[in-house]
């Protein structure tokens, strides 16, 4: 079983979700609701996960030249060229990937009455002792949130670095994912990440959703999927 913790406050959610198995609910409070799901991973992964650390993998690949990139032409072929009946649409990672999106996506998360950010940042700050205990050694955290304000700021570094400490301060050698259409941003955000570590790891992730799916399968160990 799989524990989905979620913790609300307001409209705000912070979900942790633990895939290692015999793990219970961390949190008990009566702020959150608690529901357990059985999760059975059965895809295969084209691109080994990363042993070192500080590197960029791009999971987009089915062959050694399907890369991301490869993938929006193909789209944007599709949609563009082949389609009959006059209508054309345009893939939803060209704007993912433009830098002007990114600005305006910053701006509107730092305005006074968008408190979605500094909630979950709270939030992390007020149980990251308990959730860095709960996390098994040796295990794999994938953050599946990281965002587009990553290219030209570090709030989303500023949202993790705190439970990274907390872990590294507690021995735990786990292993942190980051998840992104755009290498630029992920460029950008692993400047941005500490390098005293000593037991705690962390790899940028090249790909959509899609691809961690398949990717996410060649990973053996307890995986905890965090969406803020």
């Amino acid at each position: 079983m799989s524990p989905d913790a979620k913790v609300g406050f307001g409209h705000v959610r912070l979900s942790i979700v633990d895939l290692s198995p015999g793990n219970q609910p961390f949190i008990d409070t009566k702020d959150k609701t608690v529901t357990t799901t059985t999760t059975t991973t059965t895809t295969t992964n084209m691109v080994s996960p990363s042993k070192g650390s500080g590197n960029i993998i791009d999971i987009g690949t089915s062959t050694a030249h399907d890369t991301v990139e490869s993938q929006e032409k193909q789209v944007l072929q599709q949609r563009l060229l082949k389609q009959q009946d006059g209508k054309r649409w345009l893939p939803t990672a060209l704007i993912w990937e433009d830098e002007s999106a990114h600005r305006l996506w910053w701006e509107a998360n730092t305005l006074d009455e968008f408190y979605s950010i500094r909630d979950e940042v709270n939030l992390l700050k007020r149980w990251e002792q308990e959730i860095a205990r709960q996390v098994l050694d040796h295990s794999v955290l994938i953050d599946l949130g990281y965002g587009p304000s990553g290219i030209n700021r570090p709030m989303d570094v500023t949202k993790v670095v705190p439970l990274l400490n907390e872990l590294e301060r507690n021995g735990k050698h786990v292993h942190y994912y980051t998840l992104d259409i755009s290498r630029k941003a992920l460029e950008n955000v692993l400047a941005k990440l500490p390098t005293s570590y000593k037991v705690v790891k962390y790899t940028e992730l090249w790909g959509t959703f899609d691809n961690l799916r398949a990717w996410r399968g060649n990973i053996q160990k307890p995986k905890w999927f965090l969406t803020l």
